[in-house]
């Protein structure tokens, strides 16, 4: 019988290794789909069916389905939501199922499955650009409807994780279920009750201060990534493109993001101790990076 502790025969590593497996395929499929559409655009058939629009937005079955401009946007609009729901949450469903021993090794698969899906998609792009009529671009939109499906089957036999039973449930009797079941260890076991108290604690703590603090946090997060989106993190990529020579255009590229990649792996290095050692000051170096970045951006 399912509930929201899963399969009650799939436990320790194989669940992991399921729960894995799912939360791969939703960034495979993102992958997939930012490659995807490299080849749709460029499909003549495809320009040909939607009009040939000067100004291109388009996305898996409505997508693959469509006749005219306005199916594609619709489509790609649903798809996009689709994927800040999947990109968003199987990191932290990844994260709260795995032992912190494991937890960097199996978010970095995700990773990695989304530039897999990346390279599938040029490939799939490829093989059938020599390939005359709509299936030139229809096959490839509709292919990444493989990984969605796996995502949809799977996912009914994995369960919620502890903290979120723990936190929405009268009682953590179902929150404990799965962890015995992760740990492959009996309910009682001194290793689940303890990382049980740990959950349940959090779980009230979340649960007494989520309103005032909890919503807030969660709308700055997402104000600051939706700023960073639209001004640096474009920068990166486009600016070096844009002003170096041709001669040195590649390598300026690449330094360029060296430089992005390398930031990354130094912050995340970097803020476990720092939040660990001074708290939410470490939010204050972070704004004076920011303030720096900033005015040292010309103002035209």
């Amino acid at each position: 019988m399912l509930d929201k502790t899963g399969l009650s025969g799939l436990k320790s590593a194989p669940l992991v290794a399921a729960i894995t497996t799912v939360c791969s395929a939703s960034f495979l499929l993102f992958g997939y789909d930012q490659g995807v559409m490299s080849g749709v655009v460029i499909s003549k058939y495809w320009l040909d069916e939607v009009g040939n629009p000067s100004i291109v937005m388009t996305a898996t079955g409505s997508q693959a389905a469509t006749t005219e401009l306005v199916m594609m946007i619709v489509g790609r609009i649903i798809t996009g939501m689709g994927f800040g729901f999947l990109t968003s949450e199987a990191p932290v469903y990844q994260s709260e199922i795995c032992l912190p021993s494991q937890r960097g090794e199996h978010l970095s698969c995700q990773r990695t499955m989304m530039l897999f899906g990346l390279m599938l998609a040029y490939w799939i792009n490829y093989a059938f650009y020599f390939h005359a009529g709509a299936i030139q671009w229809r096959f490839p939109l509709l292919f990444q409807a493989v990984f969605a499906l796996y995502f949809l089957f799977i996912k009914p036999f994995l369960p919620d994780t502890p903290r979120w039973l723990m936190l929405h449930e009268p009682t953590p009797n179902r929150g404990t279920t799965v962890l015995a079941k992760m740990r492959n260890k009996s309910e009682d076991d001194v290793v689940v009750q303890k990382e049980r108290s740990e959950f349940f604690c959090e779980a009230i703590a979340v649960a007494i201060d989520y309103k005032p603090s909890g919503i807030a946090a969660g709308f700055f997060v997402f104000a600051f990534e939706a700023c960073f989106t639209w001004g640096w993190m474009a920068t990166v990529w486009v600016y070096p493109a844009e002003i170096l020579p041709l001669k040195i255009r590649s390598k300026g590229a690449a330094l360029a993001a060296a430089a992005d990649f390398l930031g990354n792996f130094l912050f995340v290095e970097f803020t476990p101790p720092a939040l660990q050692n001074i708290g939410y000051k470490s939010y204050v170096i972070f704004a004076v990076f920011n303030i720096v970045a900033a005015a040292d951006e010309p103002v035209w």
